[in-house]
């Protein structure tokens, strides 16, 4: 099953200086330099003392939501940011990266024809028992997939009008692997996808 959608489409891997590709990171770097929100006038004392206006949100925010809604929205997802250490997530991949990776496969394919970043990925190969018999959780594999959502839309596709076109393979998935903590898992990585990076 394909979908294209607006980054990112799900359903609604490192480089530390690819931290400071991140449209988050951009929009704040702008306020404290004065830039179009934040301004500069004064002493500086007077700068410590001013508070700092949230940036205005990426324009998706805005997509079938009011200004109010769309604002909202967005502090809340500065406030998950800051409390998930999205800034700086990127500066060295998750413990067990590799290891995650090999029982639940995502891959980056280039492009298609329509200039669109190709995401593929392999429930049918998803293996979440096979990974709790080395210890993980399903906060390890919440973490492995915030690194690689931010990896995305900070690195690969950057810009707010970039898509990308989603594979789901569900080919050879069987009910013995629809268990509660697959299902739990499934349901709070949407949740990522549809709050917090909703293009």
């Amino acid at each position: 099953m394909a979908k294209e959608k607006r980054a990112p489409a799900l359903a609604c891997t490192v480089l530390v200086a690819a931290v400071l590709t991140s449209p988050y990171l951009l929009r704040r770097a702008s306020l404290e330099s004065g830039g179009p929100q934040g301004g500069s006038s004064g002493s500086s004392a007077a700068n410590d003392n001013r508070s700092v206006a949230v940036p205005d949100p990426p324009s998706y925010f805005f997509v079938g939501n009011s200004e109010q809604v769309a604002r909202r929205k967005w502090a809340a997802t500065l406030q998950w940011r800051a409390l998930q250490g999205m800034d700086t997530i990127l500066s060295e991949p998750p413990p067990n990266y590799e290891l995650i990776n090999r029982f639940v496969p995502t891959s980056l394919h280039t492009r298609d024809k329509k200039g669109n970043l190709v995401l593929i990925e392999r429930w049918g190969s998803v293996n979440l028992e096979a990974l709790k018999e080395h210890g993980l959780t399903n906060e390890d594999f919440l973490q492995h997939y915030r690194f690689q959502i931010e990896w995305l839309w900070s690195v690969a596709a950057p810009k707010e009008d970039e898509k990308v076109t989603l594979i789901m393979d569900v080919g050879n998935v069987t009910m013995d692997q629809i268990t509660p903590s697959v299902i739990s898992f499934i349901q709070k990585r949407v949740l990522i996808g549809c709050e917090h990076f909703p293009n």
